[in-house]
């Protein structure tokens, strides 16, 4: 399944339905969908190129996606697995000189120029597994993600010495485990694990940071179809390391009342307490 298209806004196009619409661009891409093993594995493959500035060009960018799907028998796991590639430039004319004045000021004449002030690669990986499966007599659902990104600057070398610039490059991940157990027909429980990290920069600049956060969190709900129709509670912690280091407690709580046939009634609490750590 084959799709090949060009999408172009005009600069002084307005969209009353859309105030978000971007414009003064142009986007071409084409992708090819393609079925597997009895409608069981979907194979994606797809480029699209975005230039944005449609007579004096800002940025351009160019991405590669290759997406793979499979869904076995309703007994085994299924997973999706997603990898991009996004490449991006932007910027006007940059010079590079030999010395810089104490205001960040080029002295002389430039030693060099580039036509791009922002020039970067980023990588993306995205897998996702789900499984539903039956144990000591239970029914539970397992849900599996985890998430890396990594953007690295082509002009790195060629502009880290200019004066209070801020390399664009960055790593980020994420690592996500959640389970629902079905007690009953009233009564379930859900587990969350998370981990996630964050290094923009790089840590001879100024401009470094770098965050890891770990968040762990436990709930019960309740159904009963009654005054009451639904409680649910959860019990929460997080850590937080580097540029802002904290721990965190948390307690949600939820209920859904039913007064009449069509009135309803929600109550929500929310407590949370935080420390810093200097």
């Amino acid at each position: 399944n084959i799709h090949f298209g060009i999408k172009k806004v005009g600069k002084d196009f307005n969209s009353l339905g859309n105030s978000y619409l971007q414009s003064d661009t142009r986007e071409t891409y084409i992708s090819d969908r393609i079925k597997l093993l009895n409608n069981r594995m979907f194979l994606l493959l797809s480029w699209k190129a975005i230039d944005n500035g449609l007579i004096n060009k800002t940025s351009q960018s160019d991405k590669y996606d290759i997406n793979i799907s499979y869904h076995p028998k309703p007994t085994l796991p299924s997973f999706t697995i997603n990898y991009g590639l996004y490449d991006k430039s932007s910027g006007d004319s940059i010079f590079v000189y030999d010395e810089y004045d104490q205001y960040g000021m080029g002295i002389g004449s430039p030693a060099d120029s580039t036509n791009i002030s922002i020039a970067t690669d980023t990588e993306n990986l995205n897998i996702n597994i789900n499984y539903k499966f039956n144990l000591f007599k239970k029914n539970h659902n397992l849900n599996l993600s985890s998430y890396s990104s990594d953007t690295k600057d082509l002009l790195l070398e060629k502009l880290s010495e200019i004066p209070n610039y801020i390399p664009p490059s960055s790593m980020s991940s994420n690592t996500n485990l959640s389970l629902r157990s079905f007690i009953n027909e009233s009564l379930n429980t859900d587990f969350y694990f998370s981990n996630s990290s964050y290094v923009y920069s790089k840590k001879e600049f100024s401009s470094y940071q770098e965050q890891d956060i770990f968040s762990m969190r436990l709930g019960v709900n309740y159904n009963n179809n009654k005054l009451v129709d639904k409680i649910s509670a959860w019990i929460d912690y997080s850590k937080g390391d580097g540029t802002s280091s904290y721990n965190q407690y948390g307690l949600k709580l939820l209920i859904n009342m039913k007064l009449f046939n069509n009135l309803f009634m929600d109550i929500n609490l929310r407590h949370y307490n935080r420390k810093i750590i200097d």
